[in-house]
């Protein structure tokens, strides 16, 4: 049987040192400060708690959306609103549960397609962490020539037209340029580009994490392989407070009257609340 060596100094309720290799030698083991709270915690809600999990399952929601029934039954109150534009579920090699949301071709303005729960929106921000994940893709991008068209993707009050949101916290394409990520309240906006173009049929994973107070928020791009595109921390314009909820989606809308397509492919969206308390509260 091996002996236990704790050597001059070290308690021996700390988890820094295992079985020594002989009755003088102790093995270290390979773990840092955030480890050795994990192996002391006291029980498994203290354990959560290091690793920034919910306490228990009343402290969280969440919601996984895959898009695999008809997109009129889409789960949490999302819903599908065109407005002369169609929402139809498509199949994609290698991937499950797709959505194309499509403005088509007709030469009307204000073509509009959404999914999601921004146009009653309900969340409010600075309430708990609130985190949001949306997969896809555009398949058809603006054209040039007086073509004008927008995106908006993640925590938002984007109404069924062409008008930017009032409040959110998002990734907005204009035109077809550049994703910026935007933090807008009560139509004040702080905008950043990441340098990121949209890219036909190249799939992005947009994710959004506003802190519990929402006193700052990250926004991150990453490719299909998981590699990290771009990442920003932003400070400002978060909307919190009475008359700001947003509700989470994306939006896309061909704002002028020409007869070219603005498409984009949805995969998956996740949404993830942490209460700052225990329900009911």
């Amino acid at each position: 049987m091996p002996t236990v060596d704790f050597p001059t100094g070290v308690a021996a309720t700390d988890p820094t040192f295992l079985v020594g290799s002989n009755a003088s030698a102790a093995a270290k083991l390979a773990i840092n400060a955030q480890g050795r709270s994990l192996v002391s915690a006291v029980d498994a809600a203290a354990e959560r708690a290091v690793m920034g999990a919910a306490q228990d399952g009343t402290f969280a929601f969440e919601h996984v959306e895959m898009f695999l029934n008809s997109v009129t039954s889409l789960g949490q109150n999302m819903s599908s609103t065109v407005t002369g534009g169609t929402n139809a579920n498509i199949t994609v090699t290698g991937r499950q549960g797709c959505v194309k949301m499509a403005v088509g071709t007709a030469a009307t303005a204000d073509r509009t397609c959404n999914i999601g729960t921004h146009l009653t929106a309900a969340i409010s921000l600075g309430n708990g962490r609130a985190q949001m994940n949306i997969e896809g893709a555009p398949t058809v991008a603006l054209a040039t020539g007086g073509v004008s068209g927008k995106t908006h993707i993640g925590f938002h009050d984007a109404p069924n037209s062409n008008v930017e949101p009032t409040d959110g916290v998002y990734f907005r394409a204009v035109d077809g340029g550049n994703w910026f990520t935007v933090c807008r309240s009560n139509n004040v906006e702080t905008a950043v580009d990441t340098g990121i173009l949209p890219a036909l049929d190249t799939y992005l994973t947009m994710v959004i994490d506003v802190n519990s107070a929402a006193t700052s928020a990250d926004l991150k791009l990453y490719n299909s392989s998981g590699t990290l595109l771009d990442s920003r921390t932003m400070t400002t314009n978060i909307p919190t407070g009475a008359g700001r909820q947003v509700g989470h989606g994306i939006r896309i809308v061909r704002i002028t009257a020409t007869g070219t397509d603005h498409s984009f492919i949805v995969d998956t969206t996740r949404l993830r609340l942490t209460y700052p308390s225990a329900l009911p509260f």
